[in-house]
């Protein structure tokens, strides 16, 4: 679904909620509170409810994402390097 995000109950796989953000999402992390979307932008949407909480600009296009317990990683594919949010 371009454009959204979706949210699936962990127990039964039903849609809990659709949350826009961006277009072409690549890939998404969660860092214990909230949930970062990377693709042309990187977009941090609370968990809990899906809120909108940024929208934030990697060097060119944000492909892969990744927490490490204490910072956001963003794998850049077109400037070829890994930004930290």
């Amino acid at each position: 679904i371009t454009g959204a995000e979706l949210r699936h109950g962990a127990s039964d796989g039903l849609t809990l909620g659709t949350f826009s953000g961006m277009s072409s999402p690549y890939g998404i992390a969660f860092d214990g509170v909230n949930m970062w979307i990377s693709g042309n932008w990187v977009v941090k949407l609370r968990a809990s409810d899906g809120f909108n909480l940024g929208r934030f600009t990697p060097p060119s296009f944000s492909m892969g994402i990744a927490f490490d317990g204490a910072n956001i990683w963003a794998a850049d594919v077109n400037a070829a390097s890994v930004s930290k949010m």
